[in-house]
Formats: structure tokens, sequence, C-alpha cells
């Protein structure tokens, strides 16, 4: 081959690789530049999904809390209820007590007019009234006004007036 052709092949060759490597630099560059918005794309993505997780995150922290709160609320509302309960069966138990001895009373009262008389009470002993009228401390008194005034009933118990006298069990 003569020099000059082989120079032209050179040149031709050198052109060829040129060509090649300009090419290839232009489609590594392509690739590179597409590869870089896939990265902006990704990480855009992941910032969201991060947000997205905190999100999730603090809603279910919020559930937690709420459901802990429910449970406490609960356990109070079950003492509160328990307390009430206790409260209404002392209730009970007491008025129970008081109607026993209510009927106990009535009782006495119905024997009484069974029989005739009246009574009173003075603390747990009850009393026969004898009389309708009677004079005390420069004052007229009834059976009403002592079956009205306790402490009236009392004053005389205590000083052992005659037209009140004591009834045994049998008799109240």
């Amino acid at each position: 081959m003569s020099n000059t052709k082989k120079t032209e092949t050179k040149k031709v060759a050198y052109l060829v690789v040129g060509t090649i490597s300009d090419a290839a630099k232009v489609l590594i560059e392509g690739l590179v530049a597409d590869k870089t918005f896939e990265i902006v794309d990704l990480e855009s993505i992941d910032q969201d999904l991060q947000k997205q997780l905190s999100v999730k995150d603090t809603a279910i922290e919020q559930l937690l809390k709420a459901g802990e709160d429910l449970g406490k609320l609960h356990g109070k509302n079950i003492a509160e209820k328990d307390k009430e309960i206790a409260t209404l069966t002392g209730s009970v138990t007491r008025l129970t007590e008081e109607l026993g001895t209510l009927s106990a009373e009535l009782g006495s009262a119905q024997s009484a007019a069974d029989q005739g008389f009246q009574t009173v009470k003075s603390g747990k002993k009850t009393y026969r009234i004898y009389g309708k009228k009677w004079r005390y401390e420069g004052r007229d008194i009834t059976a009403d006004d002592l079956k009205k005034d306790p402490a009236l009933v009392a004053s005389l118990v205590k000083i052992g007036v005659g037209f009140l006298v004591e009834l045994n069990e049998k008799e109240g």
C-alpha cells in the first residue's frame, strides 16, 4: 500500500473513531441526564413516603394514647359505679331498717287504736297517753301536742308525769 493510501485510511479510521467516540459521549451524557432525573424523581418520592410514614406514625401514637385514655376512663367509670352501688346498697339497708321501725310503730299505733288509746314515742320506748288535756308550765297541752313535740314528751317522761305510761312489748 502506498503511503498516501495509508494516510487516508488512517484519517478515515480516526474520523470514524472520533465520530463513534463523540456519539458514545453524547449517548453517555444522555443516559447520565436521564439517570439524574430518575434520581431526583426517586428522591422526591422518598420524601413524600417519609412524610406519609411520619403522619401514619403520629396517627398510630394518637390512637394508642386514645386507647390508654379510654382504658383509664373505663376503669374510673367502673370504680365510680362500684362506689355508687355501695352507697345505694347502704341506702337500701338504712331504708329497710327504717321501714322495719316504721312498721313496728304502725303496729304499735294500730294496737293502741284497737285498744282505744293513743301512744307516743320517746327514744326507743313507747308510752300510752291517758287523758286528753293537761296543764304544763302554764299552758294547756293535748295528745296532739304530744305527738307533734318529741322534746315535750322527753321532758314529761323525765319528770315522770302520770299520764304517760310506758308500754311493754306485748302492749305496744
